[in-house]
């Protein structure tokens, strides 16, 4: 019974995990029909937030024997990159060949804004997943089974 419990709460997890990646994708795709860029609104930011806590829970919750926050951190940046890799398949498949016409961002300035660019994204991945980890780790409590070896 405790074990059926276990795989429901992980199932869940993940496809909610997956529901809010494909509502991003969503969301992103209605923006450029509607404005022709590919602009990034607040609530896409805050639903990006939301995620990498989320993958942060779901360490917890998906691998309760390796137990530390660095878990979640890096459960945040992976969900961080999956979703940068998504932004630039559909900038590639999307193009718009008016977009390099403009003036706007050259390579000089686009290196200088780089760490900026890649490391807000990192940091807060990193710290939003470590918190998702923490918030699962407090729910569930050191009780959670450590698993089964495989």
């Amino acid at each position: 019974m405790r074990t059926d419990r276990l795989w429901t709460t992980r199932l869940a997890l993940l496809a909610l995990l997956g529901a809010g990646w494909l509502l991003g994708l969503v969301i992103q795709m209605a923006i450029r029909v509607l404005t022709g860029y590919m602009d990034v609104v607040p609530p896409q930011l805050l639903l990006g937030v939301l995620l990498c806590f989320g993958a942060g829970a779901a360490a917890r919750v998906l691998d309760p024997v390796r137990r530390g926050a660095r878990r979640g951190a890096l459960a945040g940046i992976t969900m961080i990159a999956s979703i940068v890799a998504g932004y630039v398949v559909l900038t590639i498949l999307f193009w718009n060949p008016g977009w390099a016409q403009g003036g706007g961002e050259t390579w000089h300035s686009a290196l200088i804004e780089a760490p900026f660019w890649i490391g807000v994204p990192l940091v807060t991945g990193a710290g939003f997943g470590a918190l998702g980890w923490c918030a699962a780790d407090r729910v569930v409590g050191p009780a959670w089974p450590a698993g089964h070896p495989r």
